[in-house]
């Protein structure tokens, strides 16, 4: 299965669930979450962050009840902020 980096999101968030698009790298393009979503719930795909060491973090989806789906971070067996870490930046048009 094709693995890709997660290098921006947008807009720069203190909140999972405010991240409207995550910018993948081999896409070469800004997902939205929602496209990013559909990826990873059809396991076309996955998607990953680098931590400050270099290991790979890698993005699920989370779900609280009543509300809508958002990516997150899982690594070593909990759901992390690795996301939240990553520079902003200007969503292309």
């Amino acid at each position: 299965m094709s693995e890709y980096q997660i290098t921006n999101i947008h807009p720069p968030a203190r909140d999972h669930e405010r991240i409207t698009h995550v910018y993948a790298q081999g896409f070469a393009r800004w997902l939205s979450t929602g496209e990013a979503i559909s990826f990873l719930r059809a396991k076309t795909c996955n998607f990953y962050v680098r931590g400050p060491r270099g290991e790979k973090a890698y993005v699920g989806v989370f779900q609280v009840a009543g509300r809508q789906p958002y990516l997150r971070t899982h690594a070593d067996g909990r759901w992390d902020d690795n996301l939240l870490a990553l520079p902003g930046g200007r969503q292309a048009a």
